[in-house]
């Protein structure tokens, strides 16, 4: 995982905020570090670009799919959350790609997203013509049962050389069953060495 991740760190932030809310008064070490924490991401957030997504997991990913992106491939993104709407605004504000497509469990949700970006279009999650015809799929979701599920009915619609990358934590392609081999699957494991590689 790349440190400083925005994902990683709201997750642990998170845990801790939870655990926090669960402890009783003996266990007063553990006020200990969730205050750390706080105090690094407070620092991470007005002393860095952290939150800006410059070094970010999807932003690691993004370039990834970039490398290989042509004016005529079709991007599919499935999720409309945080990480997809980072990975949404590289591709459609930053690169001016013209072919995104969000797709989620809610459709007014990636309307909403859409809306800031007039060349998304939305779809739903089980449109087979859409997914049919992209060649890239970028997997935004949440890791759960569901969307397990969701991912692997795509997978078995794209076409063929498609590329998937992977954002979920943990990994929902590495909870897959079977294995794909039409298409190729990057997860957190590659954009991890993308990164040591650019450091």
């Amino acid at each position: 995982v790349t440190p400083g991740d925005t994902q990683v760190l709201a997750q642990v932030t998170g845990s801790l905020m939870d655990a926090q809310d669960l402890q009783t008064s003996e266990y007063t070490g553990f006020q200990s570090i969730v205050s750390a924490i706080k105090d690094f991401a407070v620092q991470a957030k007005t002393k860095s670009s952290l939150y800006d997504g410059n070094i970010s997991l999807e932003r690691i990913a993004t370039e990834l799919l970039i490398d290989t992106l042509t004016s005529d491939a079709q991007v599919t993104i499935l999720g409309a959350g945080r990480t997809s709407a980072l990975v949404t605004k590289i591709l459609a504000s930053e690169q001016k790609h013209q072919l995104v497509g969000i797709a989620n469990r809610s459709r007014e949700k990636a309307d909403g997203l859409a809306k800031k970006y007039p060349s998304v279009s939305t779809y739903d999650l089980d449109d087979k013509k859409q997914l049919a015809r992209s060649a890239f799929l970028v997997v935004g979701l949440d890791h759960a049962p569901e969307t397990i599920v969701i991912v692997h009915a795509s997978l078995s619609k794209l076409p063929k050389g498609s590329r998937v990358y992977d954002l979920s934590s943990p990994s929902i392609t590495a909870a897959l069953p079977g294995t794909y081999q039409d298409v190729e699957i990057f997860s957190s494991v590659d954009f991890s060495k993308k990164s040591q590689e650019r450091s």
